[in-house]
């Protein structure tokens, strides 16, 4: 197993875990991005665990989410994701992603998800 496709596997069984807050600390470089889509990018670490963390208050109860595959080039993995969860007011959010993550150093430089809903 290649050096990247052991990063991508730990970042992704942290998030297997419902731990994605600590994939981020760990896996995140202090200058990251994070776009969904073709939304601006979020940039820096900071910033981008302010948005997880603020996503993740209003998530009432969720599934575990589902990988259903990973793969990785150069310096690039992609995972395709399901996820299933009820927010807080009572909205049901199904939702088949992409995550493309771009590495440098052993770390995530940029993450871009790509769905559409």
């Amino acid at each position: 197993m290649s050096n990247l496709a052991k990063l991508e596997a730990e970042m992704n069984e942290l998030i297997l875990a419902d731990r994605p807050e600590a994939a981020i600390e760990r896996f995140y470089a202090a200058d990251a991005t994070l776009q969904e889509n073709s939304e601006p990018p979020v940039v820096g670490k900071p910033a981008i665990l302010a948005r997880e963390r603020g996503f993740l208050k209003n998530v009432a109860s969720a599934e575990r989410p589902v990988l259903h595959a990973s793969g990785v080039g150069e310096d690039t993995s992609f995972s395709e994701w399901s996820y299933d969860m009820t927010f807080k007011d009572g909205t049901r959010f199904v939702l088949h992603e992409v995550a493309r993550r771009r590495w440098k150093d052993g770390l995530v430089v940029s993450e871009r998800f790509y769905y559409s809903r």
